[in-house]
Formats: structure tokens, C-alpha cells, sequence
């Protein structure tokens, strides 16, 4: 008895190529998804950089100390969520070197 287990589904692409040339393993991939991924948290970093920098001038002029202290943690609190996807990535790349295993390069 023959079981048809996976079935090679090429979707075209804008550009002439089909998806599966463009991205033939899973981590041609998700290297794709985390540059895409690293440039989105920069660009939310810095959005947040300057609304709650904003909050932060408006609630300093307040003198309300709890809503500055709110304001402050939330600041910081950005900057070490990028902080730690950025370093995560400098990480993956040290092993990548290290060990000499592409993993987020995309020549798998």
C-alpha cells in the first residue's frame, strides 16, 4: 500500500520565481523572518523611544511622581527589550562563527 505523505506545492511568485527556489529549506527561511523580525523591533523601538519620551517631559512638568516613575520604567523597559533582541542576534552570529554551522545566513 502507497501513502501519499507530502505533496510539493510551488506558488508563484511576483517576481517569476516560485517559492520553493526562493526559499528552499526552512531556514533560508526563518533567516528571512528574523531580519524582517530585527528591523520591526527597531522600528518599534523608536517609536516608543519618542512617545514615551514624550510621556516622560509631559509627566516630569506634572509633578505627579507615580505617573513619572510609570513613564521611566516603561522607557527603560523598551530599551532593554531591544537591547535583548539585538544582542540575541549578535549571539546566533558568534556561534555561527564560532562553530562554522550557517544558521541565520541564509546558505543552508
Amino acid at each position: 500500500m502507497n501513502r501519499l505523505l507530502a505533496v510539493k506545492i510551488d506558488i508563484p511568485n511576483t517576481i517569476g520565481t516560485t517559492v520553493g527556489t526562493e526559499y528552499p529549506t526552512f531556514g533560508v527561511l526563518l533567516s528571512k523572518f528574523v531580519l524582517i523580525a530585527g528591523i520591526a523591533a527597531g522600528i518599534v523601538m523608536v517609536f516608543m523611544i519618542i512617545v514615551y519620551g514624550f510621556l516622560l517631559m509631559s509627566s516630569a512638568g506634572s509633578g505627579d511622581q507615580k505617573k513619572l516613575a510609570r513613564t521611566q520604567n516603561a522607557l527603560v523597559t523598551a530599551i532593554i527589550g531591544f537591547l535583548l533582541i539585538f544582542f540575541s542576534y549578535i549571539i546566533i552570529q558568534i556561534i555561527q562563527r564560532v562553530t562554522g554551522v550557517p544558521i541565520l545566513n541564509g546558505t543552508n
